[in-house]
């Protein structure tokens, strides 16, 4: 981000998964391993997000995307230096823990506690 000095303290910790090495999927690898220079900026790890509390599974400070992607963004980020310029994920891998906690958000039709700031013209159904 042009004029902007990357503070690592800004990634947010992300999946609180005990995900070693042996239990994520095959093809997925750690971002800041491949990609120091990235910013990662994932909201579910804050309550500051659609469900308004921190999602199952993003505890810890890893966002984990495929190799194949990793390696797409790796020749954009060297792309990008010469330019001021860098990458900033917004979203990665989501465990399947999340996907679950998202899925019975949006079958509790009373839990609105979210609306204004993320769904204002939606009707959870």
């Amino acid at each position: 981000m042009k004029g902007l000095t990357p503070q690592r303290a800004v990634i947010m910790p992300q999946y609180k998964l005990a995900m070693n090495h042996a239990e994520r999927p095959i093809n997925f690898v750690d971002l800041e391993k491949r990609i120091p220079q990235a910013l990662a900026a994932l909201a579910y790890a804050k309550e500051n997000n659609f469900v308004g509390e921190i999602i199952d599974g993003y505890q810890a400070n890893r966002a984990l995307l495929t190799k194949e992607a990793a390696v797409a963004l790796a020749a954009i980020q060297i792309q990008l230096k010469p330019l001021g310029l860098g990458i900033k994920i917004l979203d990665a891998y989501r465990p399947q823990q999340a996907m679950n906690q998202f899925i019975a958000w949006a079958v509790d039709a009373e839990d609105v506690s979210t609306k204004v700031k993320f769904y204002p013209c939606l009707t959870k159904k």
